[in-house]
């Protein structure tokens, strides 16, 4: 044995392994030291919210939690390990039963021992508590821009509301919920979902985590109309006064009048027909009359709806003049008949309608008056019955009245 450990020197080995380690623990002793290591922004954590909350009915309205600096000394071994996420401050907000402005005492934990916390800066943290409430704000859109030329946006009214949850002061600021829609150079139909925005009483958009709305979209859909400009007429109704070759047409003083629907509607309409014209009423001296458009299907004007349009009748050159007729024209009475038919009126007074040069070449006796009757229908005595105008003169004569003799029969 002696051999053996004096052979391979143990003894020497043996001494210079404890003298290394005597001399590693002086090292470690003498360069882990006991230092200090400050913490910033270390997040304060609030218990018992929900408590409070529930039983309450209270928020904590900061935005964000509370920070605080801590400085904690210990071993450089142990103080190396501690990151700022390890470090646990926690305040309670069990106590809390009404709104107002509170200072908390809080706890600062880590996770090793032979740690000590040396600071807290500040000592509490401050916390403003306030009442939560419900509250409903109509919904607001504002339509930007304009559609496609031709094209207009069907106005529309968002009759929706939004249900908003938080602090009471907090909503209490709230003005509207606002919606933004663009309509710039459309003229397809909008339909999609938009983002609604809370907005104080100066229009500037409110940014709260505190308030909790029931919905953050809203559906829109609204149509985009087409615009076109049709032309107006109207239907002139001849009666028994006015011949038609009197009328050579009429003039509106707004010849067109702009429709607005959806397009599928619009472009079925080629034109606006204002109404019916009594030509007849010609006759009194009238010739300007004033109508008003009829109402619509599915199609609305783009104008006042009360809009008013003159028409006037243009004549011709096609005038009247009265003569005087004594020439009477007999038709041949049959011998079957066996009884004398005579004329008893002796002249008559007849309209003749033409152009004023033909009717100044027309004279009375150019005129025939000829009773029309059929024999068996005549009875004893007086009769009257229609006649015939006959205008023995060439050129185009109209006779518009019906006129009637009187015959005896005996």
């Amino acid at each position: 044995m002696k051999e053996f450990i004096k052979k391979y020197d143990l003894i020497t080995k043996l001494v210079s392994l404890l003298a290394a380690v005597f001399l590693w623990a002086y090292v470690m002793q003498e360069n882990n030291p006991i230092r200090p290591v400050t913490y910033n922004d270390i997040v304060v954590d609030l218990t018992s919210e929900m408590i409070m909350q529930n039983n309450h009915n209270l928020v904590v309205i900061s935005d964000e939690f509370p920070k605080v600096k801590i400085t904690l000394e210990g071993k450089n071994d142990i103080i190396s390990k501690i990151s700022p996420n390890a470090i646990k401050a926690e305040a309670s907000l069990a106590n809390i039963t009404k709104p107002g402005e509170y200072k908390l005492d809080y706890t600062v934990k880590v996770p090793f021992n032979n740690v000590d916390i040396k600071m807290q800066n500040p000592q509490q943290i401050t916390v403003v508590v306030d009442e939560i409430i419900i509250r409903e704000v109509p919904i607001v859109a504002e339509f930007k821009g304009q559609p496609q030329n031709g094209y207009a946006f069907n106005n529309l009214i968002i009759n929706e509301k939004i249900t908003l949850t938080g602090p009471k002061n907090e909503l209490e600021n709230v003005k509207s919920a606002y919606v933004s829609v663009d309509i710039n150079d459309k003229s397809d139909d909008i339909n999609g979902n938009y983002e609604i925005i809370l907005l104080d009483k100066n229009g500037v958009a409110i940014k709260s985590e505190n308030i909790q709305k029931d919905k953050t979209t809203i559906n829109i859909t609204s149509q985009i109309l087409k615009i076109k400009e049709v032309p107006l007429s109207v239907t002139l109704d001849y009666g028994d006064i006015i011949p038609r070759k009197a009328i050579s047409g009429y003039s509106i003083d707004v010849p067109s009048i702009k429709i607005l629907g959806l397009p599928k509607d619009v472009d079925a309409i080629n034109s606006i027909n204002l109404g019916v014209i009594n030509v007849d009423e010609v006759a009194t001296g009238k010739l300007k009359f004033e109508l008003t458009p009829p109402e619509l299907t599915n199609i609305k004007y783009y104008e006042e709806k009360d809009q008013k349009f003159t028409v006037t009748i243009e004549l011709a050159d096609y005038i009247s003049e009265e003569y005087l007729v004594t020439n009477f024209l007999m038709p041949e009475i049959s011998e079957d008949f066996g009884k004398e038919v005579t004329i008893q009126t002796t002249e008559l007074t007849i309209k003749v309608y033409s152009s004023e040069n033909a009717l100044k070449e027309l004279t009375s006796e150019d005129i025939q008056i000829k009773p029309v009757f059929i024999e068996n229908d005549l009875v004893d005595g007086l009769n009257e019955v229609v006649c015939q105008i006959i205008i023995n003169k060439d050129g185009e004569y109209d006779i518009v009245n019906e006129y009637k003799i009187v015959l005896e029969v005996k």
